[in-house]
């Protein structure tokens, strides 16, 4: 996804309180519980409305950006059961490991992003980026990152080996951003979406679509890529590009 991806979703009411659903099926799941103040009267996650947020890939945890912390919530009751603090930070983009252990956050005007052990409060990974981080993704096994940038690039980093491989040829920044075995796929501001060669490293593939300011989500298992607008989701073949449903919302 571009800010995250799980199997759960998460939406701010106009009462500030947040709740999560089931994307598949619109089932409600629970309340998440408010958190407390912080302590120097910023707001807290659930007064800004729509929350910078990611829910893991088994669908068992929620991870929201506060003010000064990241709050990490079970969403089989919607307790809150730890947060991580970040002092002063301002997140702009933040995706949840599939099991849920770690984060991949990146602060807005920042030209980085940070693997962090959750549990640990322990940075395990620091991705560099040309530009400021404007969205962020796991790999469906955990084992590396991507991130996309105000560049319009992309740079995936392995959280094995420590290597790092940037992919460019968006013309406008990235607000969306996916891995699969094969392929990165990346979305920009403008509609298009590009997809590399992951091993080669090669661009194959160029979408133009007609949605801006969009969302992005690949479907491995169906080799689609949906591309989202606030009023249709359109589906794209990664093996051709070619335009297959439309969703209208």
């Amino acid at each position: 996804g571009g800010r995250g991806q799980g199997a759960g979703g998460e939406g701010g009411g106009a009462d500030g309180q947040l709740g999560a659903w089931r994307p598949s099926t619109g089932e409600f799941l629970t309340d998440l519980a408010t958190p407390p103040p912080s302590d120097d009267g910023h707001p807290t996650a659930h007064e800004h409305g729509a929350p910078v947020a990611s829910v893991s890939a088994d669908g068992h945890t929620a991870f929201v950006a506060a003010a000064d912390a990241i709050l990490r919530y079970d969403l089989a009751d919607g307790t809150l059961s730890r947060a991580l603090p970040l002092k002063g930070a301002q997140v702009q983009a933040l995706a949840a490991a599939p099991d849920g252990h770690a984060i991949l956050v990146a602060n807005r005007y920042g030209a980085a992003a940070w693997v962090y052990d959750f549990d640990a409060n322990r940075v395990l990974r620091t991705v560099p980026a040309a530009r400021e981080v404007t969205s962020a993704t796991f790999s469906r096994d955990g084992r590396s990152v991507a991130i996309g940038d105000e560049s319009g690039g992309v740079t995936v980093a392995s959280l094995t080996d420590g290597t790092d491989r940037t992919f460019v040829g968006l013309d406008q920044a990235t607000r969306g951003v996916a891995i699969t075995e094969h392929d990165v796929v990346g979305l920009g501001r403008d509609g298009t979406v590009a997809v590399w060669a992951r091993d080669a490293g090669t661009a194959r593939l160029r979408i133009i679509t007609n949605v801006q300011n969009g969302r992005l989500a690949v479907s491995p298992e169906a080799g689609l890529a949906a591309v989202a607008s606030e009023t249709q989701v359109q589906l794209y073949a990664l093996a051709d590009g070619r335009l297959g449903d439309t969703i209208d919302l």
